[in-house]
């Protein structure tokens, strides 16, 4: 064992860093990725593909030695072990081989963070702890960050170390910390107290003793409930290759006291795959809250050319014997790549929202009817000179080459961050008239939740009405500026969105 341990990496932490590298090699060991010669390769291949410059991996003559050729490599990479982790995990992600997997990098990840002595007291006291409140520490650390632990944290030592690679919040105490000081006084008395000498004395090298002070003040409170609104975004965008293919990608979003969207994993789909894969999506996220009892709003980050895409009535359990659309369980509206990308126009757009959340009845819709070849000319000028207009109802549906595409992007360099359009016909008599009705209400805040109710009149018509109702046909492209996610690597520079 000495000289395996020779192999592994020299860094903070490193007594701990060996113990683990090893007990990662034994993991592999049973590894569905590394069970054969040719799973070996393609999971060495998929691992080059991450970096810019893949490492020389030697080659050894038995398994065990391979491994530790293997993780002492990657161990030197800032990415490296993470990269490792999820695409051993990609090829057998429930196995007990790959939670184990996740449960060490996260202790990888943290070991550097604390001296040897702290390490070893801290894994002590917590590495054998199982309680119902795990999940509720998670939630305060948080501060409800984080809709729900990973799977693979278990015990409090796994939801410890996973916390330690998370930032502070506002007070600039780590998640860890009060997580040490929620979880001290629910363990024996002798424990608790070693626990919490240490973590104060940790709190005191970093200057925030107080801090950690109010928190055990507080100890005893509980999580209080949250009524929210959860988000599920979508965003599509073409690959920039093959105009039948695009990248999706995806975030959560459940916190209720700012913006702090989670990112999934992207993934590469064809045009006609898309329906399926967000289909795909949806129900993860079902799963996965489960016992979430927050209202969840799906948001559709789209492109030009599938601006007009009915995203609300794609379907969900499509395998079924009774698929249903979006629209039945989730309010469903659409925002614009293109404005997200082109930061130019992001003044405009944040003066207008702002106005619509603080003064909600003083802003007004603008109806487009073209006349004119100098139409476009005159709507923009219109609609930047009077910073009450929120809302733009198209004068036809947003088509290649059309006033409605063109219309669009004129309300989008104006800032306005709501337009609402009919997929097929903006000129029909009962379209103009339903969202007369719904731009008669109180204040343009309730469009969304209208234009849901709209949609839950066409689902309770027979097929054949059903497709003449407005509601079958109706878009919402509400944009809130306040709630961006983070800006695609594959893109390039933000002005790249539109010329």
């Amino acid at each position: 064992m000495q000289g395996e341990e020779q192999w592994f990496s020299r860094t903070p932490g490193v007594e701990a860093r060996q113990k683990i590298e090893l007990d990662m090699v034994n993991s592999l060991l049973t590894s569905v990725a590394f069970a054969s010669d040719p799973s070996r390769q393609l999971a060495l291949e998929i691992i080059a593909e991450q970096f810019e410059q893949p490492a020389t991996i030697r080659t050894h003559p038995t398994p065990r030695a391979q491994l530790i050729e293997i993780v002492r490599t990657y161990a030197r990479n800032p990415d490296g072990l993470r990269v490792l982790v999820d695409v051993v995990a990609s090829f057998d992600p429930q196995s007990f081989g790959t939670v184990r997997l996740r449960q060490l990098f996260d202790e990888w990840q943290a070991a550097p963070s604390f001296t040897d002595d702290d390490w070893s007291a801290f894994r002590s006291a917590l590495g054998d702890v199982v309680l119902p409140q795990l999940t509720e520490l998670f939630h305060l650390a948080t501060r409800n960050r984080r809709h729900r632990p990973p799977a693979h944290c278990k015990t409090a030592w796994h939801y410890f170390v996973h916390l330690t690679d998370l930032n502070a919040g506002a007070d600039s105490v780590p998640p860890y910390m009060i997580f040490l000081e929620r979880v001290a006084p629910l363990l024996p008395s002798s424990t608790g107290q070693e626990l919490r000498m240490r973590n104060h004395r940790l709190a005191s090298e970093l200057g925030l003793i107080t801090a950690v002070n109010e928190i055990h003040l507080h100890e005893r409170e509980s999580l209080p409930p949250q009524h929210h609104t959860a988000y599920l975004v979508i965003q599509l965008e073409s690959d920039g290759i093959d105009p039948e293919r695009y990248t999706l990608s995806h975030w959560y979003q459940w916190d209720a006291d700012g913006w702090h969207p989670e990112r999934g994993e992207d993934r590469t789909v064809s045009i006609l795959e898309i329906e399926n894969e967000v289909e795909r999506l949806v129900f993860d996220m079902e799963t996965n809250w489960v016992e979430a009892v927050e209202t969840v709003t799906l948001e559709f980050i789209l492109p030009w050319e599938l601006i007009n895409a009915p995203v609300d009535w794609w379907r969900k359990e499509s395998h079924s014997s009774r698929p249903t659309p979006l629209t039945m369980d989730y309010p469903v509206v659409v925002r614009s790549l293109e404005r997200l990308r082109t930061h130019r126009w992001h003044r405009a757009w944040h003066v207008r929202w702002q106005r619509l959340n603080t003064d909600p009845t003083s802003v007004l819709p603008y109806w487009s009817k073209p006349a004119g070849k100098n139409y476009h000319t005159l709507l923009e000028t219109d609609l930047k000179s009077d910073l009450r207009y929120a809302c733009l109802v198209l004068s036809e549906p947003p088509l290649p080459d059309s006033s409605g595409r063109t219309e669009i992007e004129t309300a989008l360099r104006a800032g306005l961050p709501v337009i609402i359009w009919h997929r097929r016909d903006c000129g029909s008599p009962d379209f103009r008239e339903a969202v007369q009705q719904m731009l008669a209400g109180e204040t343009l805040a309730q469009l969304p939740i209208l234009a849901r109710k709209l949609r839950g009149e066409a689902l309770r018509l027979d097929l054949a009405d059903r497709e003449s109702h407005i509601g079958r046909h109706l878009t919402m492209l509400w944009d809130d500026p306040e709630r961006q996610p983070e800006v695609s690597r594959s893109y390039g520079t933000p002005e790249e969105g539109i010329r």
